[in-house]
């Protein structure tokens, strides 16, 4: 690389910002969460890129423990945009901008660089941590990516970090969560290998279910079982849509009476089935919702949430809206002013969402769209709806 013909990423400044959180941070998060250290030595590999499935927000700060060293992560473009915090993430640990559901030519020419100064690179390859304990979809450009930096490949497991704080949920639980290096591909072993090849073997390596691949610990806290109506938000006994809520560590169902114990391995008890996990609940619920969505075309879906504009390196809030999901797209009320958008589905490219309640719409001609939703609302239901209501529009 020429002198000054391009900016410079990998910094010395990171390397000693890692160090200094290694000491401040990072222990009381590990003590809080139970988390169970293992190092590994990346030294002896050089440059690497790191996969890994994706359990917890404090994930990037463990996986840089267990290696010492900085590592440059993959991250929304969403982080970048929220003023002075974002500023100080930028200068301390500089993490890659991509833009959710698209592809970012700048975010690989920026790895490459950074491979090629020395640095290794992070990628989980969720994109989300988890709903439901089992890992989430991504796409399969995973294996291209592999192709292109041609450095050795970490694939890197944690396990109990879900039932440790499901995303669902409103409090954290006690119990036992770890991490650990399960492979190391080096370049020789998998050039000849084709990206769909790649990426499949990564999502084997990866595929870690919270209730397969357990540590044999109880996870226990108060008010176990709130929040679960933002995951299960139809009854898994008479698949009522929104007829549920959730006090201490029980679930409750109005409309048909159903009462159960959500338990501290993370299965709910449901009358003559006795205790099932979320993962299978999320399909059946996600299933049944999918019949009832398209047996009933008057349904809609409404939340109140606040309004944000996202920019390159800015927010701008615009007030207390309302928000409604139904056939015909997204409407969207602004209380203060007025006025009533509506988005028809093919306008919109995706709706993701952001920790527990932020969705983030990205609608063509618009900035990137965030609603902050209360506390208990389901953004899991809003974006769920949204993907069946989109698959049903093409149909129609």
């Amino acid at each position: 690389m020429e002198k000054n013909k391009r900016p410079k990423f990998v910094k010395k400044r990171h390397q000693v910002l890692v160090k200094v959180g290694k000491v401040i941070a990072s222990p009381f998060i590990r003590l809080k969460l139970g988390y169970k250290l293992n190092k590994y030595d990346l030294s002896q590999l050089g440059p690497s890129l790191i996969v890994s499935n994706h359990v917890t927000p404090f994930d990037p700060i463990f996986v840089t423990d267990t290696f010492g060293q900085q590592i440059y992560y993959i991250a929304s473009e969403i982080i970048f945009s929220n003023g002075i915090i974002s500023r100080v993430l930028e200068y301390a640990y500089a993490p890659i901008p991509k833009t959710k559901s698209q592809t970012d030519i700048t975010a690989i020419k920026q790895m490459i660089t950074i491979a090629r100064e020395g640095g290794s690179v992070g990628v989980f390859v969720e994109g989300n941590s988890s709903f439901n304990g089992a890992l989430y979809p991504f796409a399969d450009s995973i294996g291209k990516l592999v192709l292109m930096l041609k450095l050795p490949l970490v694939i890197f497991n944690f396990k109990g970090g879900y039932l440790t704080k499901p995303r669902w949920a409103l409090y954290a639980k006690k119990g036992k969560f770890t991490g650990e290096v399960r492979e190391v591909i080096h370049y020789d072993t998998y050039k000849h290998m084709s990206a769909e090849v790649i990426t499949n073997l990564i999502r084997d390596k990866i595929n870690i279910n919270a209730y397969i691949d357990t540590l044999g610990v109880d996870y226990d806290g108060k008010k176990r079982a709130e929040g679960l109506q933002r995951l299960l938000f139809s009854c898994p006994v008479c698949h009522h849509v929104n007829s549920v809520s959730t006090r201490g560590n029980h679930y409750h169902c109005s409309h048909c009476g159903l009462k159960s114990e959500y338990d501290k391995r993370g299965y709910l008890h449901l009358p003559e089935r006795g205790p099932v996990d979320l993962v299978t609940l999320d399909e059946e619920n996600l299933k049944h919702y999918q019949q009832y969505l398209g047996e009933n075309p008057e349904f809609s879906l409404s939340y109140k949430g606040e309004l944000i504009h996202m920019f390159k390196r800015q927010r701008r809030r615009l007030g207390r809206v309302k928000i409604t999901l139904a056939r015909h797209g997204l409407t969207v009320v602004r209380h203060k002013k007025g006025e009533i958008t509506l988005f028809p589905f093919d306008q919109i490219d995706a709706v993701a969402v952001q920790q527990q309640a932020m969705l983030i719409f990205y609608i063509n001609n618009q900035p990137t769209t965030a609603v902050k939703l209360n506390k208990l609302d389901s953004a899991y239901q809003m974006m769920k709806t949204f993907e069946i209501f989109k698959k049903l529009s093409h149909k129609e």
